[in-house]
């Protein structure tokens, strides 16, 4: 049985991370800011957990992970393009 649980956050760094494990937020722009939306699958949470006790990763990959989401950041606060 699917749910349709999401979780919405803040954290460039963990969505970067949950990003980087094939996950896929939604962006939502909130004033300035940008929350991102995970479905709230077992894997994730098992990963927010990984994350939260300090994970290892290769860095090169995280920091790309990172670098794209910011890009991602940056043109949802633009809006669209004409």
């Amino acid at each position: 049985m699917q749910s349709n649980r999401k979780i919405r956050q803040f954290d460039l760094y963990l969505s970067s991370f949950l990003s980087m494990h094939g996950f896929t937020p939604k962006l939502f722009l909130n004033g300035q800011r940008i929350s991102f939306e995970f479905d709230a699958s077992d894997e994730v949470l098992d990963l927010m957990e990984k994350y939260s006790c300090n994970a290892l990763v290769p860095v090169a990959e995280y920091v790309i992970s990172v670098k794209r989401l910011k890009s991602k950041m940056f043109e949802a606060q633009r809006g669209p393009q004409q």
